[in-house]
């Protein structure tokens, strides 16, 4: 049984690291897109109850709820802070 945890742990870090680096790699070209393009503010939609509003399915619902919006979102606040 370790064994097999230790697997499935390697593979969820692995997977965890992929999502946060397309998070970071996404969040920072859309920085230099807005820098370069000389806009001031970026607007972030309320996606607050997406989850619940409708009922998408499981494959569907098994996406939203595995979303990393608010983190991304974080992301850029920062990125853009320290842009400028």
């Amino acid at each position: 049984w370790k064994r097999l945890a230790r697997a499935k742990d390697r593979q969820l870090r692995k997977i965890r690291n992929q999502i946060e680096d397309f998070l970071h790699k996404t969040a920072t070209r859309l920085v230099n897109v807005l820098h370069e393009r000389l806009t001031g503010t970026a607007v972030v939609g309320d996606l607050t109850g997406i989850r619940e509003r409708i009922g998408y399915g499981d494959r569907m619902n098994q996406r939203l709820h595995q979303w990393a919006y608010s983190k991304f979102k974080h992301m850029l606040t920062c990125k853009a802070q320290l842009r400028g």
